[in-house]
């Protein structure tokens, strides 16, 4: 399917540049950029459709669910400190930040409101996230929540 999907705009690409050249039109680059905008609302919309979901189902989470998965999480995070005590000076030190410091540093998040950011980012490629996309029991990257 990808594969397909994949040589499909390979020619979408290819059959573009021939009828720019024979057409002596921008016309056909422009239905690139279209394509291009499509693909990126179509992946933002499903990503952010993923989150609300994922938001959802915490509204109706039962508590003792809630306190076995912050159970399960500290015994995660219990099994992991031993590790991370094996990782080199630098590394290690850049995993226990407060939440505060895990917040985007992009000057987009702060500076304009949220659909400003959105168009902007619309040319520049999907930042990807943590798994506090697809399941968040608290707004930061790290694990500090944790009882």
């Amino acid at each position: 399917k990808m594969l397909t999907c994949g040589m499909a705009l390979l020619l979408f690409l290819c059959g573009t540049v021939v009828a720019t050249a024979f057409l002596r039109s921008l016309y056909p680059l422009l239905s690139l950029a279209y394509v291009f905008a499509t693909m990126r609302c179509y992946e933002e919309g499903v990503a952010d459709a993923r989150s609300a979901y994922s938001l959802f189902k915490l509204l109706f989470l039962k508590p003792a669910t809630m306190a076995t998965m912050i159970r399960l999480r500290a015994a995660a995070k219990a099994a992991m400190d031993p590790a991370v005590a094996l990782l080199p000076a630098g590394v290690a030190d850049s995993l226990s930040q407060s939440a505060d410091d895990a917040r985007p540093t992009r000057p987009l998040d702060y500076y304009f409101p949220w659909w400003v950011a959105r168009l902007i980012m619309l040319v520049a490629r999907r930042q990807k996230k943590d798994w506090n996309e697809v399941l968040r029991l608290n707004d930061a990257s790290t694990m500090d929540y944790v009882r």
